[in-house]
């Protein structure tokens, strides 16, 4: 399994409706879809770090569901192929240590065919 980001995808703050200017995104997916039928994707929607850890979480999973519903109504990708998934940032926990001490590596993890739920990707 791996992951690619896609850029190109536009909302209005704290909006889940996507902005026209995101077609060329979408189409970029719907080719890479298209050309290979055997891809199976997790569209992960993501915000900023303001307002509630719950909002934002609600607001990810919705733009990524926007996404999914773009991909498959408007450029006739199967829905069985796309899963959308929430995720946001965890809040800024206070410093305790210095910076240099604290640097780590984040990776996602992948367990039957989802991201784990431990936490942030």
């Amino acid at each position: 399994m791996g992951h690619f980001a896609v850029y190109g995808i536009y909302f209005d703050t704290d909006k889940a409706e996507i902005k026209p200017e995101s077609e060329p995104a979408l189409a970029e997916m719907t080719k890479l879809l298209k050309d290979n039928p055997s891809l199976n994707v997790f569209i992960v929607g993501h915000t900023d770090s303001t307002g509630t850890f719950e909002h934002n979480l609600t607001l990810s999973m919705d733009r990524a569901s926007a996404v999914v519903n773009a991909l498959v109504s408007g450029h006739g990708i199967a829905a069985a192929r796309l899963k959308p998934y929430g995720w946001r940032r965890w809040p800024r926990l206070p410093r305790t240590r210095p910076r240099t001490a604290s640097r780590r590596t984040g990776a996602s993890s992948w367990w039957r065919g989802r991201p784990s739920d431990g936490g942030a990707m």
